[in-house]
């Protein structure tokens, strides 16, 4: 899964992927929560696909990251959303990289709410994601630095040297043509010969 994030993210994905985020519906469903429903948008069922990407938070988030970014949520099924996201075909690497920065984010906000603790401003906490997502970019794709291309220039030739330079252009119907420059420098003689064929 080459997503160009550091490690954790890369573990909360994982949890993503397999269905280990404890969201209020899976409590639920194992006896640990007495409610389903989501305590910040009232809706039924608090889903990982809806706290992530419904939830009144979550649209927000998504707004702010696609003004502040340039990116936006792409179409995703609700079945199979996680893996889609890792699909080529679904958004560039980069992209990638900020939306699943951002899903962390949203998650982490989501804890920070739910044990009673200051969350980060949406705005703030979409800059946050670009900040992360930009530099992690940065350190696994660094910039090949340019070297300045020197372009070859003409230099006299050295003692004791002979330079031949030989040419040729031939057409379809047969005819042509050829050529040479001669340079020698301990005769301190230049020449040069053409021949059409």
């Amino acid at each position: 899964m080459e997503t160009g994030l550091e490690t954790k993210v890369k573990v909360f994905w994982w949890r993503v992927l397999h269905d280990y985020l404890p969201a209020r519906k899976v409590l639920h469903v194992r006896h640990i929560e007495p409610t389903a429903h989501c305590e910040t948008c009232g809706a039924d069922e608090e889903l990982v696909w809806h706290v992530l990407l419904e939830c009144t938070v979550a649209r927000m988030f998504w707004e702010q990251a696609k003004k502040i970014t340039g990116v936006k949520l792409p179409c995703l099924r609700p079945d199979s959303w996680a893996s889609d996201l890792l699909q080529d075909n679904v958004c560039s690497r980069k992209d990638r990289a900020v939306i699943i920065c951002g899903i962390w984010s949203l998650w982490m906000l989501r804890n920070r709410r739910r044990h009673g603790e200051a969350g980060l401003p949406i705005r703030q906490a979409v800059m946050r994601v670009r900040d992360t997502a930009y530099d992690l970019w940065q350190l696994l794709h660094p910039q090949k630095e340019q070297v300045p291309k020197v372009l070859p220039r003409w230099k006299p030739l050295e003692e004791d040297w002979i330079e031949c330079n030989f040419d040729g252009a031939f057409y379809l119907d047969g005819s042509g043509a050829t050529g040479a420059v001669l340079r020698v420098t301990i005769w301190l003689f230049s020449g040069r010969f053409g021949e059409m064929v």
